[in-house]
Order: C-alpha cells, then structure tokens, then sequence
C-alpha cells in the first residue's frame, strides 16, 4: 500500500479531539435553551392559573387580607418573578357567643353613639336616659342583644352587645335649642317584623329640612347614611304590620 495514501492515526486523533469540544459545547447550549424554556413554560402556565393568592389570617380581632399579585415578565434566558402584596384589614368584634359583627366606624371628627356606655346599665333592656351622648331621647330605649337571640337586633349591633331601639316614634335632639349636629350615619334593622319601614325626619327647630324613608328587616343590617347638617332635630317613625319595633347602632354625629 503507498504510504503517501495511508491516514496517520495521530492525524485522526487530533482531529477527533478538536471536534469534541466543539460538540460538547452544542449538547450543553442545547440543553440550558429546552431547561429555559420548560421554566418558562411552567411560569406562564402558573401565572395564568394562579395570577393571585388570598391569604386569610386572623392576629387578635383583627382580619389581615394578604393579596399577593405574580407578575411575570421575561428577557433573553431569563425569567423573573415578582411577588406584590397588598394587605388590608378589618376590625371585627364579638356580639354574642359564634356571632360576629363588622365594627362601624365613624370619621375623625365624628361621635359614635354606640350604647355601651349608658351608666349603670341595665343588663337586659331600659329605657335610655333623658340626657345621653350629647343628645337629648324622647321614647328611647336600649337592649342587650344576648336577651334577645332570635331577633333582628342581633343585626343592628355593630359594636358591643347593647343597641337603641323602639316601637315608637323616637326623638333625638341636640341639649341647647340653638345648637345644630350633623347626622352623618348609622346602622338600623327591624326586630321581628320584615316589613317594618322607619321614616327619618330632620328638623332646626320646628321647620323640617330633611326626610327619607327605610325598609329594614330582621335578617340583615340596613347602613343609612345621611350627612344631614345643620339640624338640632331628628325624629325616627316606624310603620308596617306586626311588631314594628327596630333597632340602631353607632349613630355618627357631628356636633
């Protein structure tokens, strides 16, 4: 055989080795592109059916709502994850043993007439007294809802156990004749009759300036607000059918 002709085993290993590197570096760039996009692929597939999260916690009375919001964005090999979250909370307060009830809160600059300061209150129900909070009652009472389970008042209580309440047309109004408050809001229900409607009247002196009408029931609160200014009256009617009676919580006043 004519030497000339014959391949030169050194030849052929180093061409061998020169092309393994080479080979080599493709296999692993191939890899590192299909790993990149089987991440991707699962973090769009997530994004898309989980594009948020709601986590619940409970730290005391208060509720902690955790909204945590993926965003997802991608580059050249590269995908990245960012996690926002919003909390939020609402204050809660136990109105009687597996009942609990959102608490009202009135603006800043507002009083909250809630009930649960009457002095030497009567644990089950009375009538209000003649002076309370700052308001002058006419035909007002107050209750303990825990005396009362299977009522609406349970519904009208938005803090503590003790609501307002009457069957009669009730009169609020402010000490001094020349004083005027604003009826900003409050929370009603009826107490064992679902059509119970209650008309709310404001007045300076004896000329009426304001008026509305709402139908409450005995399975959900009813929040009225008004924002009724410069009045030293408020007088609340009810009517409908069976026991009118009907109940209201945290009244907000600015005087």
């Amino acid at each position: 055989m004519d030497q000339s002709n014959r391949i030169s085993p050194q030849s052929v290993n180093s061409d061998i080795s020169e092309i393994q590197p080479t080979q080599s570096t493709r296999s692993r760039g191939c890899i590192r592109s299909k790993l990149t996009w089987i991440i991707f692929t699962i973090v769009i597939i997530a994004g898309i059916s989980i594009p948020t999260a709601i986590i619940l916690t409970k730290k005391g009375n208060v509720v902690e709502t955790n909204l945590t919001t993926i965003i997802t964005t991608t580059g050249k090999g590269s995908t990245t994850l960012m996690l926002t979250t919003i909390k939020s909370s609402t204050t809660t307060t136990t109105a009687e043993p597996g009942s609990t009830t959102t608490q009202a809160v009135c603006q800043s600059d507002a009083t909250a007439i809630t009930f649960d300061d009457i002095p030497s209150a009567n644990p089950r129900e009375a009538e209000l007294p003649i002076n309370y909070a700052g308001l002058t009652w006419t035909n007002g009472y107050y209750i303990n809802i825990t005396t009362s389970p299977k009522s609406g008042y349970r519904h009208a209580v938005a803090s503590g156990i003790y609501v307002g309440w009457s069957r009669d047309p009730m009169t609020m109004q402010t000490l001094s004749a020349n004083s005027t408050m604003t009826f900003v809001s409050c929370i009603m229900a009826a107490g064992w009759s679902n059509s119970t409607k209650v008309k709310i009247t404001g007045y300076y002196s004896n000329t009426q300036l304001n008026t509305t009408t709402y139908s409450l029931n005995t399975y959900t609160k009813t929040s009225v607000v008004l924002n009724w200014s410069g009045i030293n009256k408020v007088i609340f009617t009810p009517s409908g059918s069976g026991d009118i009676d009907y109940g209201m919580d945290n009244l907000c006043i600015i005087f």
